[in-house]
């Protein structure tokens, strides 16, 4: 959709607008953070579709969901809690 980002069903690489460098979360990643900032809900990625989006867009962005919520949640097994 951007430029900017690329998702894939292992990571989000985006480029900040403010001063161009680039940022790379998976999700293990993500869980540990926030664990670290005690987070009292910790969430997985997420794709927000476009309004209107076609069948297949939306599709492939609740697989992804999906591959990001499994990761997630063998990270989460296997680490113990802070």
């Amino acid at each position: 959709m951007t430029d900017r980002r690329k998702i894939t069903d292992k990571e989000v690489k985006f480029k900040l607008h403010i001063d161009g460098s680039y940022h790379l979360f998976y999700s293990e990643k993500v869980m540990e953070i926030q664990r670290l900032i005690g987070a009292d809900i910790i969430i997985a990625f997420d794709e927000f579709t476009p309004f209107l989006c076609d069948y297949t867009f939306a599709k492939a962005s609740i697989d992804k969901k999906h591959c990001w919520l499994r990761y997630c949640e063998a990270y989460l097994k296997k680490s113990k809690a802070i």
